[in-house]
């Protein structure tokens, strides 16, 4: 598509300069009756076929009355049409090239492996080709061991409190062996974020790559002792949002079994801080809050209620996360309000209601559905920090 329309441009380029050339063939008169066509001194008052002023002379009166050649228009417009033509020809000769010897690579990002391993991340220069963005790559001496193709892919995961980032060779699920991480997006046979494990040896150092886990979006970090690994797994709960302009994403908090399954540590999920702007005030004085705040600025203060209750359900305090979807909300009295102003900042059908019974109902059939819901009801059942 985007060929054709260069196409287009380069035709309508090169006929504004036909254009061009014609007028500057088609030339001016200077106002005159007669004028000398070399000198073009005025002759209206000469009858004479001899110019006084250079001697140019013509037997022929229609040489008299010649226009006057725009020679440097007429130039301009034929430099206009060479210069389209030789684009069009180089960007032929481009595509037919680019067909003949197929998409370029370029790469993106390189890292030495233990082991020998080299990996890459490269980027395609014609999509149209290729169908996808990047590839990433694993080599050794005798060639590529391991290729992922999508739309994104970064080494290792970057831990947002320390800025540390994991998954560059070291030992990321503890077991023995160095792995490498990838952080990637849209590939061919999924969608989404994926963080994926690939170890790059067995245990008794045979070198080997084995993709070992696909988790969903995340980040590892590292406990302080500086020995063991965690993986926080971000969660939506529930899905969309409701269209609620939330901006703090739940979390589990995920540790490797001996068979390098990752099961939620509910212990340490259970006992992460609260987002700060979320551990202002007491859950039931938020509730007041956004009533103020609608009543006063306008700003009803919905996503950061959901906020609230998406992180009290994943820490398991699902009881606490029902009294407040229960408790009055801001539009609850004016229903009509409240979903006009949030059709006024999305373009959007928002799916939320201002209604308790159908908060209530909306979440519970939310945490049915996740797949973490035995983990949230089990760390409702932990005995107290």
């Amino acid at each position: 598509m985007f060929e054709q329309i260069l196409d287009y441009i380069h035709l309508g380029i090169a006929c504004s300069g036909l254009v061009i050339i014609w007028l500057g063939w088609r030339g001016h008169r200077t106002g005159a009756t007669r004028w000398c066509p070399a000198c073009r001194r005025d002759l209206s008052d000469l009858d004479t076929r001899t110019c006084p002023e250079c001697g140019f002379s013509s037997p022929n009166e229609r040489d008299f009355h010649l226009p006057l050649r725009r020679w440097g228009i007429l130039l301009s417009g034929l430099l206009i049409v060479a210069a389209t033509s030789v684009l069009s020809i180089q960007d032929d000769a481009d595509r037919s090239f680019r067909s003949l010897f197929g998409p370029a690579w370029v790469l993106e990002d390189r890292i030495d492996l233990p082991g020998g391993w080299i990996a890459t991340i490269e980027r395609s220069n014609d999509l149209r080709a290729t169908g996808i963005d990047r590839r990433a790559r694993i080599r050794d001496a005798s060639g590529v061991r391991y290729d992922w193709s999508g739309w994104f892919v970064r080494f290792g995961t970057e831990d947002p409190v320390t800025g540390r980032r994991f998954g560059l060779g070291d030992d990321v699920d503890r077991d023995g062996t160095p792995d490498l991480v990838l952080e990637t997006n849209g590939s061919i046979d999924e969608d989404g974020w994926r963080v994926r494990i690939l170890s790059l040896a067995t245990r008794s150092g045979v070198r080997r790559i084995d993709t070992r886990r696909i988790l969903p979006a995340g980040w590892f970090i590292e406990l302080e002792n500086g020995r063991d690994r965690r993986y926080v797994e971000l969660d939506p709960v529930i899905p969309g949002h409701w269209g609620l302009p939330t901006t703090d994403t739940a979390t589990f908090v995920l540790i490797p079994d001996q068979n390098l399954d990752w099961n939620v540590d509910l212990v340490a999920t259970r006992d992460q801080p609260m987002p700060s702007r979320l551990d202002r005030t007491p859950p039931s004085a938020m509730l007041e809050e956004a009533e103020r705040a609608w009543a006063e600025e306008g700003t009803p203060m919905l996503g950061q209620l959901l906020d609230l209750v998406i992180n009290l359900a994943v820490r398991g305090r699902l009881e606490e996360a029902r009294a407040i979807l229960e408790g009055p909300w801001p539009g609850d009295d004016a229903p009509q309000e409240i979903l006009d102003h949030l059709r006024s900042n999305t373009d959007e059908e928002p799916a939320y209601r201002p209604d308790p019974e159908w908060r209530r109902a909306t979440f519970d059939a939310a945490i049915d559905a996740s797949p973490r819901r035995s983990d949230m009801r089990s760390m409702a059942s932990l005995p107290p920090a």
